[in-house]
């Protein structure tokens, strides 16, 4: 399983080049990019350009974008900014849609495969119209992630909105041809980490690895000491993902009080372990 440090690693400061230089140093050889403004400001054309220099002439790729849930460079977090498709205001769902279309355009100057978006907000009750309003926005989101050979993926929440049976069910519904990132920390807080799963596995494109309980930061590394995943389980539940097409992604936030790099090796060992 091809293994994806995502740059949430280090969205305590704007994403470099000379970050990625230090990623592709310490063996690494793809990433997901974290797409809150304050890591990556996708409107700045100038900085994704300078990205894309970068890459084309580095060995690391980048194999997915976490999409952004506020349009806030600051991370203010203001309800207005709140990028949630299953908005019910038309107009305003309109507004995010737009800008998650600027998130897809990235793309055109950086292929990144896959798109992973989060339906509603951590604690989103599921109802018909928000069903509705998020197969509006993805339905056009897809016509444009075609043209730029990106996958749309969704993936699941602790929420009652976004939990695997509810993204199973929107599939369903909608026919979309979409495909899933298993988040562990939203399937360990759902309540049952083995039926999430393998409700999900027929999809998933990417395992999205942190420890935590899908509600409170951090989402930390994943490893033996004391951990909110049951993570004996989930070691389990990887191995039963086709290597060849799933991504394993350790998606985790800062720590300043360790070396995130040396402590990421050390994860993805303890995770393939």
């Amino acid at each position: 399983m091809r293994r994806v440090l995502s740059t949430r690693l280090f969205s305590s400061e704007r994403l470099t080049t000379a970050t990625l230089g230090r990623i592709e140093r310490a063996g690494f050889h793809s990433v997901m990019l974290y797409g809150e403004r304050w890591s990556l400001d996708y409107r700045q054309r100038g900085r994704i350009d300078e990205l894309r220099s970068w890459f084309r002439d580095s060995p690391l790729d980048a194999r997915g974008l976490i999409a952004p849930t506020t349009s806030d460079e600051s991370g203010g977090g203001a309800p207005e900014d709140l990028l949630r498709i299953t908005e019910l205001d038309r107009p305003r769902r309109i507004k995010i849609t737009d800008e998650l279309k600027r998130v897809l355009e990235v793309a055109d100057a950086i292929p990144y495969g896959s798109l992973i978006l989060t339906l509603g907000s951590p604690e989103e009750l599921y109802s018909d119209a928000a069903f509705d309003a998020a197969f509006n926005a993805l339905d056009e989101l897809q016509v444009m992630a075609r043209h730029l050979d990106v996958e749309l993926v969704l993936s699941n929440s602790a929420n009652d909105l976004a939990n695997a049976d509810r993204l199973r069910q929107l599939l369903r519904f909608t026919h979309l041809p979409l495909g899933y990132a298993f988040d562990f920390p939203a399937a360990q807080a759902a309540g049952d980490l083995t039926r999430e799963f393998e409700t999900m596995a027929e999809n998933i494109r990417v395992a999205l690895a942190a420890d935590g309980d899908n509600q409170r930061r951090p989402r930390r590394m994943p490893t033996a000491e004391e951990p909110v995943v049951d993570w004996k389980r989930g070691r389990d539940l990887l191995r039963q993902l086709n290597a060849d097409k799933t991504l394993l992604a350790l998606d985790v936030d800062p720590d300043p009080e360790t070396e995130p790099l040396d402590a990421a090796l050390r994860a993805f060992d303890f995770l393939e372990g």
